[in-house]
């Protein structure tokens, strides 16, 4: 079985992101994915999307840095022929593996060479897809907590027009105080249930 290229490995890797960015940024922007052209379509290149999700400051700085980074080893590969090897790309974006000890300083104790650029790549692409799940489970409970707002505000906002009608008829204090209560507990014991 032969193994995959580094080039091969960057662009099937960079698909898969770009995919995933994609689709949380419809998300976001309330866009159907399925009916979508812009974000299906190549009108928008990865660096767009890629820039797009970053403006969003979502994530901090070493965040988009990571971001930055991997946009720059997929161009190199996608577009220079003599771009064979991490090495060889790693050789044109000067200054990379500086980073790349920085923020991975202990996969330079068990590699070298070609396998520890391998390396750096794999720790690089695996921080990029945990964080685009970190994004998407931070964008899907946001919304949850929205969705739960707002139907916790419409239950009281029922319940409060109930007592404006009760108070209105002139109902007595004390029937008003029983209706509110179990009101309330009622809703209460309906906001926990899922």
């Amino acid at each position: 079985m032969a193994s995959i290229t580094p080039r091969a490995r960057v662009i099937e890797d960079s698909v898969h992101l770009e995919k995933n960015i994609s689709t949380y940024l419809c998300l976001l922007l309330g866009i159907d994915l399925k009916t979508t052209k812009l974000f299906k379509s190549e009108a928008m290149s990865f660096d767009v999307k890629l820039n797009l999700l970053l403006e969003l400051n979502y994530f901090d700085k070493l965040k988009r840095e990571k971001f930055r980074r991997f946009s720059e080893i997929r161009n190199k590969f996608a577009h220079l022929a003599d771009v064979i090897t991490f090495t060889d790309c790693y050789e044109r974006l000067g200054g990379i593996e500086n980073h790349f000890k920085r923020w991975y300083p202990s996969a330079a104790i068990k590699k070298s060479g070609e396998d520890l650029n391998k390396e750096y790549y794999n720790l690089l692409k695996t921080d990029l897809f945990e964080d685009i799940t970190d994004f998407t489970e931070y964008f899907d409970s946001t919304k949850k907590k929205e969705l739960e707002v707002k139907e916790k505000a419409e239950r009281y906002s029922l319940i409060l027009k109930e007592m404006n009608k009760l108070a209105k008829t002139g109902t007595e204090q004390r029937r008003i105080f029983q209706y509110i209560k179990r009101r309330v507990q009622e809703t209460m014991r309906n906001s926990f249930e899922y």
